[in-house]
């Protein structure tokens, strides 16, 4: 079986329709320029939401080989961005990639076009929603040390973190939400944070892996490391220590980006 590759004409309008920047969010990289010669510098990749061909990531045996080479199946990403998300598909499904290319889209024509007419809400708006996620998500702290190596989570924390969860569903995260941002840009990152809570959450929880005092969350096993346990064991604890860690690098990332924008040094789009 082929790979099922997009056309040069989709390549072009995936990367033109977002205004060849990566629709991953918060990534400022705009992936054409021209040197002082005139050559073109590409940067950018057309990567397929569901793979191209079979064994690929997100590989959907359902769908025939012209929808997976539709623009549809598509989405712009800076080459950084394109390996992160083929790389961990369970992280980036595909329904999430479509939507920052969704995303991205609109952000390029209200670029051009302005913000529509009837939108009923303006900058202000989206600052005060953000302030009140950010709020909510100021319990999420905990600490990661290096040296001895252990990783301790406060049961406070992660009561934030469950509340957190319950509050943002996957499946509704509508614009009536209390939280939501009203616009796409922001929104794509709020997602972004509560889908790193979400990782922590469960990992964290795993009575198979953690030990909870009823105080703080620990690594089984990770406060007795000198005893020598069994390779698997060491292999079992750096696994959940690297998706508790990676997920926090992530949301901290994402905070660091909605601050920004709650306090006007970003704006999305052209929102004003």
């Amino acid at each position: 079986m082929g790979r099922d590759n997009f056309t040069s004409a989709t390549k072009s309008a995936l990367a033109r329709n977002v205004h060849f920047r990566c629709v991953y969010p918060g990534c400022p990289r705009v992936t054409h320029a021209s040197t002082p010669q005139g050559q073109n510098v590409n940067l950018g990749q057309a990567a397929h939401v569901s793979a191209a061909a079979r064994g690929g990531p997100r590989f959907d045996n359902a769908l025939t080989p012209e929808q997976r080479r539709a623009y549809e199946n598509g989405a712009w990403l800076c080459a950084n961005h394109a390996k992160l998300v083929d790389d961990d598909p369970l992280t980036f499904p595909g329904e999430t990639i479509r939507g920052w290319q969704r995303a991205m889209e609109e952000s390029a024509r209200e670029s051009v076009y302005g913000v529509p007419m009837n939108a009923n809400f303006d900058f202000s708006e989206i600052c005060s929603k953000l302030e009140l996620f950010l709020k909510a998500c100021r319990g999420v702290v905990f600490r990661v040390c290096r040296d001895p190596k252990f990783i301790q989570v406060p049961r406070e924390c992660v009561v934030v973190m469950q509340d957190l969860i319950r509050q943002c569903p996957k499946d509704h995260w509508r614009p009536v939400h209390h939280w939501h941002s009203l616009h796409p840009i922001t929104h794509a990152i709020q997602e972004r944070a509560i889908s790193a809570v979400r990782r922590i959450f469960y990992e964290i929880t795993d009575y198979n892996k953690w030990y909870c005092d009823g105080y703080t969350y620990v690594i089984l096993g990770a406060a007795n490391v000198w005893s020598l346990t069994p390779a698997q064991e060491i292999a079992r604890i750096n696994k959940t220590a690297g998706i508790v860690c990676e997920a926090l690098l992530e949301f901290t990332e994402c905070i660091g980006h909605l601050n920004e924008y709650a306090a006007g040094r970003r704006h999305p789009g052209n929102i004003m």
